[in-house]
């Protein structure tokens, strides 16, 4: 093994191997910044250095090229962020030494040329997060439940896509063969991403999990989803090109887009409202790969890039809001925003960027994908539009009872760095949608050089 490829996969397991010092220290806060310094150093590297490629060890092949470095990075980042939040507001101990060891998996997952061990990676770190979804607490389990369940039901579909790709290899241009791996992966995709009608573990962890680990479940498992089936479609291209491939893709966004919006619109408590948000988040990644071309491709990177931040964002203002309330509910906030307004300005905005609203970070991959919708079927962006109107809906409907007057309480105390997180996360949102350039510039060039499909 060579010097640069040795030190490859050192960036991948170096924050998996702080995790026996990170776990001592879990109960006091060296532990976090140590768990997130290592992550934020690891996701500056991974930008910094040049990307090997392909690589060979244990007798396989491994990728490790500029996708992989630059998703590795922000998923790196994101988490850093979190912890950073868990240090403010507890997220459970289990986070800090379990989630480095659960992107060290999905990294190998991205990396992998081989969909077996990439089902088996993505597999193996689902069954990691199990147990910081359940974050210690002794009564409902039905969110680890049925995170478990549905991501292992993916497995075998990968399996046997794996194994129809090894014994029919030379007819590859069959159409019936390409059909059968085409469902096969649609459904395995379909239950790693959470797309409706295989939410239901969504739906679970924002209503029980803690607000980080909901964003970070949110955040890592659906990118690592969506890169994987990027990689996939270059090395058969033919899939999407298979009769109604597009517009089946374009149908389950609009779907997912619409089912989000509807029970955003509906929703009485903060943590079912980031999920079903992040629902129709996932709606318009799939609208947007149904598009089949780089325009697609850009809007597909710009989105995961957006949605990040803006989850983060949500998250950080629900965990403010919970410590303060002591609930979940709308209406257990009465007054939070007359006390604490950073955290209900991050609530807003976080919302609004999910939903694309112009001014914030979603709104440039939102217009680029109502543009290209509309070139397809002018119906589908009003569709898309309503979608977006019910998440809107239901995150104005949050802030209603925090404007309201409260009960008397004595002088707030304010959480000086949570206030600072939220307020850097909220100009990260506003900044992505007045210079959106500085993004695109970087996605543009990344599309170019993977000649992705399209």
């Amino acid at each position: 093994m060579s010097l640069q490829s040795s030190l490859w996969w050192l960036l991948l397991f170096l924050p998996a191997a702080f995790t026996p010092l990170v776990y001592l220290l879990r109960r006091w806060g060296p532990g976090v910044w140590l768990a997130a310094l290592v992550s934020l150093g690891t996701a500056y590297a991974l930008l910094r250095l040049p990307a090997p490629g392909a690589l060979q060890f244990l007798g396989r092949a491994w990728n490790f090229d500029t996708l992989w470095a630059y998703t590795m990075a922000l998923l790196f980042a994101s988490t850093a962020v979190l912890f950073i939040l868990s240090y403010f507001a507890s997220q459970g101990w289990s986070f800090y030494p379990f989630a480095p060891i659960i992107l060290s998996l999905l990294g190998l997952a991205l990396a992998t040329t081989q969909l077996r061990i990439a089902a088996l990676s993505v597999e193996m770190a689902a069954l990691l997060a199990v147990f910081i979804i359940q974050g210690g607490r002794l009564g409902s389990v039905r969110a680890a439940q049925r995170f478990l369940i549905l991501m292992s039901l993916a497995l075998p579909l990968f399996l046997l896509a794996a194994w129809q790709n090894d014994l029919y290899r030379n007819t590859f241009q069959d159409p019936l063969f390409l059909t059968q791996m085409a469902l096969l992966l649609a459904g395995g995709f379909g239950l790693w991403m959470g797309v409706a009608p295989f939410h239901a573990w969504v739906s679970a962890i924002a209503l029980e999990a803690k607000p980080g680990i909901a964003a970070f479940i949110f955040i890592v498992f659906p990118t690592t989803a969506v890169v994987i089936l990027l990689k996939l479609l270059t090395v058969w291209p033919r899939l999407i090109d298979l009769p109604y491939a597009k517009i089946a893709l374009i149908i389950a966004g609009i779907f997912s887009a619409t089912v989000g919006g509807l029970f955003a619109a509906a929703q009485k408590a903060y943590g079912p409202l980031m999920g079903y948000a992040a629902l129709f988040n996932i709606g318009v990644l799939l609208a947007a790969l149904g598009l089949g071309s780089q325009t697609g491709i850009t809007i597909i990177f710009f989105v995961i890039l957006s949605r990040s931040v803006a989850l983060i964002l949500i998250a950080s203002a629900n965990a403010f809001i919970q410590l303060q309330a002591g609930g979940d509910a709308f209406e257990q906030a009465p007054g939070i925003a007359r006390r604490w307004p950073v955290a209900a300005a991050g609530l807003l905005v976080g919302g609004l960027t999910l939903v694309g609203a112009p001014f914030t970070a979603g709104f440039v991959s939102q217009w680029m994908l109502l543009q290209s919708l509309a070139e397809v079927d002018a119906r589908w962006p009003v569709i898309i539009l309503l979608g977006s109107l019910g998440v809107a809906v239901g995150y104005i409907r949050a802030l209603r009872p925090m404007l309201q007057k409260g009960p008397p309480m004595p002088p707030a105390q304010q959480n000086w760095g949570l206030n600072a997180l939220i307020a850097g996360l909220i100009l990260l949102c506003l900044g992505g949608g007045l210079f959106p350039q500085i993004a695109l510039d970087v996605i543009n060039r990344l599309v170019q050089f993977l000649g992705l499909p399209g």
